[in-house]
């Protein structure tokens, strides 16, 4: 009955414990132990149930005997190798650099692939053809213009300038640059029709002879922007200019002082400013001293549009307030005080409300 419970026990309780950590006998490369058989012993299993048998010492101290190494032993047993002693003191430690992560022989595939999905921030590079894009989805224009006034009875032939227009485009539609439609610049003797193109040979060849089909209309190289700085020169900028005052008006106005050949006005707040071109920059140097014009009774203020922000800043520097006039009363009316104050310009501001003048 003893032995009955002594294998009893011995059954149940010694292939747990291998269960919960392998004997060091199955472990590779480790070293023999006192309690692993050897190559031509029988299997443990036999020899434990053969001492049991005969063995009259209390199974516990046959369980200790039998005992596999402490977990402690199996995990240190199972531990990586040690760093070889041989090495380089100076050869850094595997993983402590950046070198050491690309070629070390230890997940290597994982290594390479963070390499590949995120390179380095600096080899990254912008495309040397990018700024040439760039300027190529933008084409170059060459214009160019006619001046039709030199031409005797050429708007006895073209009625309008929309049909002058139309026969240029008809004429430069076999140019595969030409652009889409000619304008008109500019009135009177001073008016141009303006065609630009893609192509500089193109535009070359169409200014090369006069255009019979147009009454031998001859066609000159032109430039805008030199254009637009000459116009400048010829340009008075007008402010303070009522709602109600018409573009007529300004014409009629400011044509004592010169041939004006554009006007063009827009709402700034209560007022209009207007943009008056003369035909001569000669027209201009009047205006060096004139700061003020009356139109209608009210007094519109003027500076050429070639001053500098300081020129036109001291135009309103010195600003004198006057109090208790009629109801009603415009610039005009206060001519006689600006002479004998020397006011260079007088001005009555109108009411947001009522647009009346504030008095």
């Amino acid at each position: 009955m003893t032995n009955r419970r002594n294998n009893k026990a011995s059954g149940t309780s010694a292939p747990k414990r291998p269960a919960q950590s392998p004997p060091s006998g199955n472990v590779q490369g480790q070293g023999s132990s006192a309690s692993t058989p050897g190559p031509t012993s029988q299997p443990l299993t036999d020899n434990f149930a053969k001492r049991t048998r005969v063995s009259s010492e209390p199974v516990m101290d046959q369980d200790n005997i039998l005992t596999p190494p402490a977990p402690q032993e199996n995990t240190s047993t199972l531990s990586p190798p040690l760093v070889d002693t041989n090495a380089s003191p100076s050869a850094p430690d595997s993983g402590t650099s950046h070198d050491d992560s690309q070629h070390s022989p230890s997940n290597s595939a994982d290594k390479g692939k963070s390499v590949e999905i995120s390179p380095p921030e600096p080899e990254r590079a912008a495309s040397p053809d990018t700024s040439t894009a760039a300027i190529q989805s933008s084409p170059l224009r060459f214009y160019a213009a006619a001046a039709p006034s030199t031409i005797e009875e050429f708007w006895t032939h073209f009625k309008t300038n929309h049909e002058a227009c139309d026969a240029t485009d008809q004429e430069f539609s076999s140019f595969s640059s030409y652009g889409s439609k000619a304008t008109t610049q500019g009135s009177g003797d001073n008016k141009l029709i303006v065609v630009y193109f893609r192509s500089k040979p193109d535009m070359e060849k169409a200014i090369a002879t006069p255009i019979a089909s147009l009454h031998d209309l001859q066609f000159h190289e032109h430039d805008p922007s030199a254009k637009k700085a000459d116009e400048q020169l010829c340009t008075l900028v007008v402010t303070d200019i009522p709602l109600f005052v018409t573009d007529a008006q300004l014409r009629g106005t400011f044509s004592r002082y010169g041939i004006v050949t554009h006007c063009r006005t827009r709402l700034s707040k209560l007022y209009h400013t207007a943009y008056i071109v003369f035909d001569s920059a000669a027209s201009m140097d009047q205006f060096e001293n004139t700061w003020a014009v009356l139109c209608t009774g009210y007094c519109l203020r003027v500076c050429p549009a070639s001053h500098s922000p300081d020129q036109r800043a001291v135009k309103r520097a010195h600003v004198a307030l006057l109090a208790g006039l009629p109801r009603g009363s415009v610039a005009a009316d206060l001519s006689e005080i600006a002479e004998e104050v020397s006011a260079k310009s007088v001005n009555i501001p109108f009411s947001y409300n009522s647009y009346n003048p504030t008095l």
